[in-house]
């Protein structure tokens, strides 16, 4: 027994720098953005509307410290090395699927308009990260890529659909919002404004973290 409690502080040593190795690690790697299953506009993104269902809701990126998380667009070269000039992405997408009445509107001469909106809660020093140099937005259905018009925290757009009998209107239309940087200037252009989360059952800075919301409105015209 006595023998045991020689080598006491030694493992007490061994276990608290092991303990601060892991909490400092985890602290600044795992970070996630998760989106609230709400919306803006007209509606709720999870209810019937007259012209699309959302049952799904925005997927979000994830981010570390450094950088996007995106399977397809890696930010590491071929040695495994952080590539600080690498383009590096961040995609928010939401599938909406088209009723009845949105297939009959889109028919019409002026065919179905809808205005796509995203913005943000709870980001750091009432930041505005959406810019025309950083962010477009484009849709399933056509070849169009938009832009904001100014520096702002709210980015929307007005998509028109149309249909004929040679080319009908699919069932639905995925909506996909890009954020472009690179490794370098990443915390500049998005990292510095985005609360974080550490884990699935604790939130950022005062209790919060930055949630993405979604929408799309309906202006349907006279025929």
């Amino acid at each position: 027994m006595r023998r045991l409690f020689k080598y006491v502080p030694i493992l007490m040593s061994v276990l608290s720098s092991v303990f601060l190795f892991s909490v400092g690690f985890s602290s600044w790697l795992t970070v996630t953005v998760h989106s609230d299953k709400a919306s803006g506009g007209s509606f709720a993104i999870y209810e019937v509307n007259e012209y699309v269902q959302c049952p799904n809701g925005p997927q979000v990126f994830s981010y570390t410290s450094l950088y996007f998380v995106d399977d397809d667009n890696s930010p590491f070269d071929a040695n495994g090395n952080l590539n600080l000039d690498a383009e590096n992405c961040g995609n928010i997408s939401v599938t909406y699927f088209f009723t009845d009445k949105a297939k009959e509107a889109a028919k019409s001469t002026n065919g179905l308009t809808l205005k796509f909106s995203l913005w943000y809660t709870d980001a750091k020093d009432d930041a505005k990260i959406f810019k025309a140099s950083n962010t477009t937005a484009s849709v399933s259905t056509g070849e169009s890529t938009y832009h904001p018009d100014s520096t702002t925290d709210n980015f929307s757009f007005k998509h028109t659909f149309t249909s004929t009998e040679e080319n009908p209107l699919p069932d639905s239309v995925t909506v996909t919002y890009t954020l472009t940087t690179t490794v370098r200037n990443f915390r500049t252009d998005f990292g510095q404004y985005l609360l974080d989360n550490y884990g699935a059952d604790s939130v950022g800075i005062g209790g919060r973290t930055t949630k993405f919301f979604t929408s799309a409105e309906e202006e349907v015209s006279a025929n």
